[in-house]
């Protein structure tokens, strides 16, 4: 078996192999979520816990955010691109 990577169009040897990273932000509450609870229930937090929510958020901002590696290969004969390894980094 083979070491080297071919393209799968053309089957040239000609291929480059590059990583790269992405940031992706998690998934927030669906459309569902804010017309029956998130209306009502953010408003009551903020009516009630105005100061302490502040510090909350200066103190732990926003950073839900998920770092995933991709390794992609580039044909370098007929320009075919594919995906080979894609996971959490």
């Amino acid at each position: 078996m083979s070491s080297e990577m071919t393209c799968p169009k053309c089957n040239s040897a000609n291929v480059i192999v590059s990583a790269s990273t992405t940031e992706k932000k998690a998934a927030r509450h669906g459309v569902v979520y804010w017309i029956l609870i998130g209306w009502w229930w953010h408003a009551i937090l903020w009516l009630f816990m105005t100061l302490p929510m502040i510090i909350y958020r200066l103190i732990f901002p926003n950073r839900k955010t998920k770092t995933m590696l991709t390794t992609h290969a580039v044909c370098q004969n007929c320009g075919e691109t594919w995906v080979i390894d894609q996971k959490r980094a």
